[in-house]
Formats: structure tokens, sequence, C-alpha cells
């Protein structure tokens, strides 16, 4: 029911009055009839009411509508005081936001100013209306200055990564369309998963998100997006524009500001540059200005000199005669001096060459006297007679002395020549210093010296440099120390760190001590302290020259300090990482290295093998050696080890028994007639009947030691002892009767793990498997040896370059070898940590497998089994020789022989023709290519060098230059055998080279080698 308002109640309130009265009114009246009066003062009483009555209504009415106005008034007025009280709490609400939006703006304001940068002011802004408005998320993005369609974001409020974008762009998605309108975005009902804020206690996604552009003037120079829980109102979203349009000015300001700052700093420094060329240019005025002044004074005493030099030409003309002669005298000695130096270069080439190859051949019959007499000394049959041991004992000392001093002459000559070659690598020092002690021992105790060895703590584990002359340059410092020292005296060896890079060796004694003027000389070669003929201690003077020489190339050098009477100190100082350094020398297989002077030797005194025995019995044995005494030594330590034994004193007769017998190893001769020991090992490694038979080298000289590691099994260096000698048949007997090969496949791929043992046990190879770098490392510290291992780089739960140092720093497993087997694409780093272990690399590929067989292979070389090998030795006659009968190859042959000498080519013909070959000759080049042409049937062409007409060289390279004589063989023969010939005969085409007076048996076998 609708209220009465308050007019209506008094309206009614008057009417219920008026009718109230008028009732009564009649009720009176109804009385006054009924009552029977007749008097007068009724009817008066009666009038009185009546007019009374009529004149209250009246009253009653204008009271009515009086209090009626009264109550419209006051309602007016109290309906103008309710607007006036509304207005005033509008005012005051609005008066209340304007504030709360004021204090929102300057603490925004605050946060933003101070010379901060845009990236700054967007961080601090974010962060200040997040907190103020109470927004649960926000982010903030900036025009980028390289792209004006991107903004990047520049600061952002519990945003988390996943959610964030890094950029956006104009005109993409709601945040783009919102930059390029430059108007307010207002979301809500947002999805499920379009947003959510997380803490520590849970998660939950903004009700809301506003999206406001920062625009200044016409420009939008970034957005700002806000999340919140709440509904918002018209105030948060007012603030925002305020605040966009103060953030906006205030990062325009900031760029502008670092932009004027760049400007700045710019006009400054140009402004510094233009004032620094002005002063320059004062200052080059000035000059100017001063040599304008000299040049007037210089004019005139130009003007002078010039009648000075009209008579001074004439005396230069003069003078320049004289001196024109006198410039021929100088080139005339000039051009004497050059061709001393190039005759004195050559004096010492012969010397170089002389030095190498007398020590060659010094140290070939040494091999007989030191072994030989080491072996009479031994006296193990017992029939020698005490004095007969002794003799034998002084011969083997002094060979010893002599192998020494051929040594020293040798190390000196290289030295000189420059072809002395380093090996560098990294050496430990306490296996050195320990070698040291137990080789010194015995002198210091036949003299009673006391021998002391000193290593500092704090030392590296290793040098790198180069380990034999590092123990040469000791041994020779040492030795020198003992023998300088009287009995009873002190020798100490002190190895410290001198500074952070480099190491110092110190040999100190208490000997006889170096007078002061002779400190320098005992460096000079073949000169010592004491060189008169009554000297009381022996030597040649060559230890400390090469000493030095030796620690130059080192890097270091040697000082020495001491006073006569006293005792000396000499001091090694060494640098703790060499350098690497390439020697400037080919390889052997591409220069060989010059032979020794041709013996005779023939075909029918190779040594033939045994009877063949049967399958898995006797081990048999090649010895491939020219030296007929050593090669007789070596058979009977063979025989006495239980080989049976082959002996071939030429390559290619070597390598054809190798061939025809397979044995179980060789020992190979590096130095041969025929063919060198490298092509024989060359040819041998290529086979596969030979492929992976181990091979032991011998030689006076050392080769390279990678040369040695990446084909033989080992190295043994002429003269030898006895000692080295059972070292090396122990080797070869550990190698032959190895048990049935171990292999460790670590490999994370099952498929690829097992495909790899099902092809490694075909081969005989016992293989253990293993799927994570953790169960292989199990395997490796159970004790279990294996002979090679196959590791993959990626695995579970390890990278596989860690493994690897894992596995090489177990001592058990140092040496073991290890291959990689990846698919892996390696950086540099990874590559060099690979190859400071292994040098073996396969990449995983359909054919990777085989590789991996061959490397296998390669590792373990050939070790037997006990089931018969696949070829069987065929038996044969150790008395005769038929077996090696080779001649058959030659019969039929055609050679053409080309020769400016008719004695040599009657001789050869003849030679030739014996053997069943067909002989075409010719006198010079020009003839040789002539019968070529006519005969172009040619087996092989021997081709002199020194021929009228056409010379070899020139005719060799002519049949080069033939498509079809391409592979035609061709030896070169000369009588100038000079080092260099072969290798320039080699570059020409030729196949090979021989050098006259010509050894019948060995050029049979060199044509035999090239027709085969």
């Amino acid at each position: 029911m609708k209220k009465l308002t308050f007019k209506a109640h008094i309206y009614i309130g008057f009417s219920l009055l008026i009718v109230i009265l008028l009732a009564s009114l009649f009720y009176l009246l109804h009385l006054f009839e009924q009552i029977d009066i007749s008097h007068r003062i009724l009817d008066t009483i009666k009038i009185t009411f009546f007019i009374t009555a009529i004149l209250a209504f009246p009253v009653i009415w204008w009271l009515l509508v009086y209090v009626t106005k009264t109550f419209e008034h006051q309602k007016k007025t109290e309906l103008l005081i309710r607007k006036s009280n509304t207005d005033l709490a509008k005012l005051s609400k609005e008066r209340e936001v304007h504030n709360w939006t004021l204090n929102g703006l300057a603490m925004l304001d605050e946060n933003t100013r101070g010379g901060l940068n845009e990236w700054e002011i967007a961080t601090n802004a974010i962060q200040t209306i997040c907190r103020y408005l109470n927004a649960k998320i926000g982010i903030m993005y900036l025009k980028s200055t390289a792209n004006e369609n991107l903004f990047v974001q520049a600061g952002l409020y519990a945003v988390e990564a996943p959610n964030l974008r890094p950029h956006i762009e104009k005109n993409r998605g709601l945040a783009g369309e919102c930059i390029a309108s430059q108007k307010q975005l207002v979301l809500s009902d947002l999805p499920e998963n379009y947003l959510t804020v997380t803490s520590s206690l849970g998660e939950a996604k903004p009700e809301y998100l506003v999206i406001q552009p920062l625009v200044y003037e016409t420009e939008t120079i970034g957005i700002l997006e806000v999340g919140f829980f709440r509904k918002i109102d018209d105030t948060v979203l007012q603030f925002l524009e305020r605040a966009a349009i103060s953030l906006a000015i205030a990062t325009k300001v900031a760029i502008d500001h670092a932009t004027l700052s760049l400007l700045y700093e710019e006009t400054q420094q140009q402004a510094e540059e233009l004032e620094a060329q002005q002063e320059e240019l004062r200052t080059t005025n000035d000059e100017l200005v001063h040599k304008t002044h000299q040049l007037e004074a210089s004019e005139e005493e130009l003007r002078v000199q010039q009648e000075e030099l009209k008579h001074a030409n004439l005396e230069l003309e003069e003078k320049a005669r004289l001196l024109e002669e006198r410039n021929f005298s100088i080139e005339q000695a000039r051009h004497s001096i050059a061709m001393k130096a190039n005759e004195l270069e050559q004096s010492d080439k012969y010397k170089s060459e002389f030095l190498a190859n007398m020590s060659h051949e010094l140290r070939t019959p040494l091999n007989s006297i030191l072994i030989l007499a080491k072996l009479l000394e031994d006296n193990k049959p017992g029939n020698l007679l005490p004095d007969q041991v002794k003799y034998a004992s002084v011969i083997h000392n002094a060979g010893t002395d002599l192998l020494h001093l051929i040594n020293n002459i040798l190390d000196l000559s290289k030295i000189e020549s420059g072809n002395m070659e380093l090996v560098i690598e990294d050496t430990p020092i306490s296996p050195i210093a320990q070698d040291l002690l137990e080789l010194f021992n015995g002198i210091a105790g036949s003299k009673a010296i006391d021998f002391r060895i000193t290593v500092d703590e704090n030392l590296p584990a290793s040098i790198r440099t180069d380990e034999q002359r590092l123990r040469q340059i000791l041994k020779n410092l040492l030795s020198n120390a003992f023998k300088f020292t009287k009995e009873q005296g002190r020798v100490e060896l002190l190895i410290s760190q001198a500074s952070d890079d480099t190491l110092a060796i110190t040999v100190k004694d208490n000997g006889i001590g170096i007078p002061p003027d002779k400190q320098q000389l005992i460096f000079d070669a073949f000169k010592q302290a004491d060189g008169s003929t009554n000297r009381k201690f022996g030597g040649t003077g060559l230890g400390l020259s090469i000493c030095r020489e030796l620690a130059a190339m080192l890097g270091g050098e040697i000082r020495v300090s001491s006073q006569e009477g006293v005792g000396s100190s000499f001091t090694l100082i060494l640098p703790l990482q060499l350098a690497e350094k390439i020697d400037a020398r080919a390889t052997t297989e591409d220069h060989p290295q010059p032979t020794a002077a041709p013996r005779e030797e023939k075909p029918d005194k190779q040594t033939p093998p045994p009877p063949a025995t049967a399958a898995g019995g006797s081990k048999r044995l090649l010895i491939i050696e020219d030296d007929r005494n050593f090669a007789e030594i070596l058979d009977g330590y063979a025989r006495e080890r239980g080989f049976d034994t082959l002996v071939a004193y030429q390559g290619d007769i070597g390598l054809q028994m190798a061939f025809e017998h397979v044995p179980d190893a060789v020992i190979l001769d590096i130095r041969l007639p025929v063919m060198d020991g490298w092509t024989v090992l060359k040819k041998l490694k290529s086979d596969s009947r030979t492929r992976n038979i181990p091979v032991h080298l011998m030689s006076a000289d050392r080769p390279d030691k990678h040369q040695i590691e990446e084909s033989a099994v080992g190295f043994l260096k002429k003269p030898v002892n006895k000692k080295s000698l059972d070292e090396v048949f122990g080797h070869l007997n550990k190698v032959i009767e190895s048990p049935l090969k171990k292999v460790l496949v670590v490999e994370d791929q099952k498929i690829q793990s097992d495909s790899l043992k099902s092809r490694l046990t075909e081969s005989g190879v016992d293989v253990k498997q293993a799927f994570t770098g953790n169960e292989a490392l199990k395997y490796l510290q159970s004790n279990t040896h294996f002979d090679c291992i196959i590791l993959d780089l990626n695995l579970p739960d390890k990278p596989g370059t860690d493994l690897l140092d894992e596995i090489k720093s177990i001592p058990e497993h140092t040496d073991t070898p290890v291959i990689i087997n990846t698919a892996m694409e390696l950086n540099p780093e990874m590559t060099s940590r690979i190859l400071h272990h292994t040098k073996t690399l396969v990449l995983k590929s359909d054919k990777s497998n085989n590789r991996i067989l061959d490397e296998v292979n390669l590792f373990i070389n050939r070790i037997k089994n006990d089931v018969p090998a696949p070829h069987s030795f065929p038996p044969f006659n150790r008395s005769g020789v038929t077996g090696l009968s080779l001649d058959h190859v030659l019969e039929g042959k055609c050679i053409l022989l080309a020769d400016d000498d008719m004695r040599n080519i009657f001789a050869l013909s003849t030679v030739f023709e014996s053997n069943q070959m067909i002989v075409e000759t010719a006198n010079n080049g020009v003839e040789a290519l002539a019968i070529l042409q006519r005969k172009p049937d040619v087996d092989l062409v021997l081709m002199d060098i020194m021929m009228p007409e056409m010379d070899g060289y020139e005719a060799i390279a002519k049949i080069r230059a033939d498509k079809k004589f391409a592979k035609l063989p061709i030896i070169a023969l000369t009588a100038k055998a000079m080092q260099g010939d072969r290798q320039l005969a080699l570059d020409a085409g030729a196949n090979d080279y021989i050098a006259k007076p010509v050894d019948i048996n060995k050029l049979l076998s060199l044509i035999r080698v090239w027709i085969s």
C-alpha cells in the first residue's frame, strides 16, 4: 500500500474534525427538536450555536489551509536541505577521490624522478601503480628504439616467466590494437587459463584486466596492463588515464634526456677536439711563419751555395769515379765471400752427412761387440776363466764408452746443423728423479759419496718438455759432479720451482770446483778446465757444450756457480710449459733415410723357415736385419725363448717372407738395403694377411714417437744390450700369448650395443656391455682387464667426456685404448679433451661397426686363439733355399736400359739376359723416349741420370708427361750418390733409386719388387 504523505495526513485530520463537529451539531439539533421547550432562551442558544458553527467553519478552514501551506513550505525547505546535503556529500566524495588520485600521482611522480632512465621508470611505475591500486599483476612495455612497431618488456609486477611475453607488436592482439587506437581497454570475464597469479599458498586468475596506452601528444610510447581480482570503478580507470599521461611525459623526458646527454657528450667531445685542432692550427701557423723566415734566409744561403756546388760538382765527379772503382772491388769481395759461405755451408753439410753415416756404421758393429761381450761377461755356460770374464767386461765397458762418445759427436753434429728434433710431451718429474737415483746409486756407493735428491712438494706433477733431452742433460751434469768429487764427498740434486712458469734443477757438489776464468770456457765444444796432456780427469769436453745447446732448445739455460777447491753448482732453468715445435723435416715415408753402403748379399743366404708345427704350437718370429752378426744374435735369443725364426737381410725379401709365411711377430730394422723398414712396415699394414701382426722396430736413430705408436708395438734403439733384448722378447711373448681379447662397450642404446657385441663376438672378442657411466666404472674398478674400451659420449647419467677423464684417472686403465663412437657434434673444447686421451673417433653411421672392428684389431694387434689359424704354415726344408727362388718373376720381362756408358750397358745386359729378360738399350734420354714410343710394352725402365743430350731427370719427366706411361716403373741409376739425389729423382717421377757401383743382387731384388 502506498504510504500517505504528510499533507494528506493534515487534510484527513481536519476533515475528520469538521465531520465530528457537524455530527455533533446535527446531533444537538436532533436533541433540541425532541425537547419540547418553548422558551426563547433555547432558541437563542440554538441561534447562537448555529452562528458560532458558521463562524467557526471558515476559521477552521483557514487554519487548515494555513497549516497545509506551512507544512508544504517546510517540506520544500527539507527537500532543499536534503538536496544541499546530497550535493555536499557528492562534492566531498569527489574531493576525496581527487585527493586520492593526486596522492597516487604524487607517489608515482616521486618514484619516477631523480634522473632515472626509461627502463628504471617503467619498473618503478608498474610496481607503484599495482601496489597503490591493490592490483595483483601488472606489466609495462616501451617502444623499441630499433623498430617503431615493436614494444619490448620494460617493467613487471608479480608476473611469472611462463606468462611473460618479451615483446608485442602494433596491431597484433588486444595490446597491439590498444596501441594503435590509443584508447583504454577494459576486459572482464577472462578465460580460465588466460592469466594466473600465484603465491606460496595457491593461485587464482584475475577477474578484470585494464590495458592503458601511454600517449605523449600523438605518439604511443608504451603500454600498461594491470589485472584485478575485484571489480574496478571509474576512479581506478581515471587514475590509470592520468597516470598514463604522467608516465608518458616522464618516459619521453627520460628518453629525450638520455638523447640530449649523449648529444651533449658528443658535442663536448667535438668541442674539445675542435679546440685541440685549433691549437694545432695555431702551432702550425706559428711554425709556418717561422719556416717562412727560415726559407727566406735559406734562399740567400742557397744562392751562395750554388756557386760553391758548381765547384764541388767537379770534385764529386772525380770522387764518383773513384767510388765506382771501389764498389766494383767490394762487389768482387762480396762475391768471393758468398762463394766461401756456400763452400762452408756445403762443407758443414758434408760434415753432418759424414758424422751421421759414420755414426750409423760405427753403431752397427757395436751391436755385436756389446751383446757378445755381455754374453761372455755373464758366462752362463761357466766355461770361461775369471780373467777371460774380466776381459769381456773390459770390452763391454769400452764399447759402452765408445757408444757414449759416438752419441755425443752425433748430437753435437745435429745441433750445429739444426737437425736436432724435439718430442714435446707431458713429462712427469718424480719418475725422472727416481731413475737418476737408481742410476747413480752404484757410483755413489763405490766412491762413498753422499748422494741425495730433493724434490719440492709444491711442484706440478709434470712439465711439458722433451723427456729424453732433459734426462740427457741431467745425466751429463750428474756424471760430471761424480767425476770431479772425491771420495767421502757430497752430490745433491735439487728440483724446485724458480718462478710461476719456470723450473729450477740444481746439481751441487763439493768437488774440485772451477776457476772463475774458466767457468765460460767449459761450455765450449772440445774444451775443458784442464785440457793439458798431464790432466788428471779424462773426457772429450763435449758434455757441457751439448747440455747448454739442449737447454737452449728446451727454452731454458744453464747457470754455473763455482769456487775452486769448494765445489760447483750447475742450475738448469726450464719453462714449465714448452710450446709445441714442429720439426721442419719430412716423414721417413716421404723422404727415406739414406741406406748404408751396400754389402754383397746373396739371396740364397736368407735363413729359411723351420719345419711347420701343429696349429697352436710354437711361435714364429720374422727377423729383418741387414747386419748378419746382429741378426744371428737375435736369432739365438729368439730360439732360446721358444721362437721358430725366419731371418731376412733385405727389406724386399723380408716382405716376401712375411706374405708367404705370416709370422706371429716381426722384428724390423728401419735402415735396410733395397727397401727400407718404413716401406716394409707400410706394405705389411696395408695387406689384410699381415695387417694385425705385431711389429717391433729398431734403428740407431730414434724416429718420431707418434710414428712408432701408430704402426708398431715398440722400438729398440741400437746399440742394444742384453736387458733391452730381454724386454723386447718379453713384450712380444706378452703380445702373442695374451688371453682371449676383452672389450668393454659403453653404449646407452641397447640395439646399437647388441649389434656391436654380435659383430665383435663373431671376431672372437669377449664383450662386456655397460649402458651407463656408473655401470662402466663398476666393471673397470673390479680389476677386470680390458684390451679396449668402446665409449659413446651421450650417456644418461653423465657426459662421456667426464667418464673418459675418470677412466684415464684409474691407474690400471691409463694405457687402455679407448675408441670414441658417437653421433654428437663436437665443439673444439670437447674435441681437445677427447684427443688428450685417445686419437680414435668413429662417427655413428651404417658402416661405423666395420670401422670399430678395424680399430679394435689395430689396438689389440693379433692375439691367438686355441682354434687353428685359417692360414697354416706350409712345410719347407730348412737346409735348402728353393722355396725363396723368385727368378721366375723376371722371366720374359722387357727392360729398357738407358745409359751412355757402353761398359755398363754390356754388364747389365748380360745379367738381365741370364735371367731370361728382354733388354732394350738407349744411349741417352732422346733414344729412350723413341724406344718407348716404338715399344710401349716395356715392363720397367732403368734410367741413368748423367747422360748427354737429355739427362735422366728430363727424360723421366717427359715419360711421366705421357698418360700411358703414368704407372710404368722407373728406377733411377747414378754414380753421383749425394744426399738429396734420391729425392730429386723421386720428384722427377722415378719410383726408386739405386747408386753405382750397382749391387746386382740388390738391383734384381728392386726390379722384382716393382715388376711384381
